[in-house]
């Protein structure tokens, strides 16, 4: 779905800006999964309040920041090279859990991520 919304994003944003946007796509997603939620016979009520603080970060934080920067730069950038720079989200996660968490990175990952990060930088070179 991420595909079809960034080519659609391609489309609507010549002539819309990201707020309008990314208010129809999150309002459509939001009603879908709604509408799942109720078929599904699924509560949207069963978290403690612990949960909704975390869940209400994830829809703000990463949402924001995250996603409307994508939605923002289909703009002026190919869908193709913006759809690409998720791939290095776990590749920051994987640096912020080393020096948030001391996790151990082992030579695979290292080199993993340094691989991932050369293709990013060859694809938004080779514009």
């Amino acid at each position: 779905m991420i595909a079809v919304s960034l080519l659609i994003g391609e489309k609507v944003r010549k002539n819309e800006n990201t707020i309008v946007y990314t208010r129809t796509l999150y309002l459509s997603a939001a009603a879908t999964l709604f509408i799942l939620s109720l078929l599904m016979n699924q509560s949207l009520l069963d978290f403690n309040v612990n949960d909704l603080y975390w869940l209400i970060f994830l829809g703000l934080v990463p949402t924001i920041i995250g996603h409307n920067s994508i939605y923002y730069a289909i703009k002026y950038v190919s869908p193709t090279i913006v759809s690409t720079f998720p791939i290095g989200e776990p590749v920051l996660a994987t640096i912020l859990a080393y020096f948030i968490f001391g996790e151990i990175m082992g030579i695979n990952i290292v080199l993993g991520g340094v691989f991932t990060i050369i293709g990013l930088i060859f694809i938004s070179s080779k514009k």
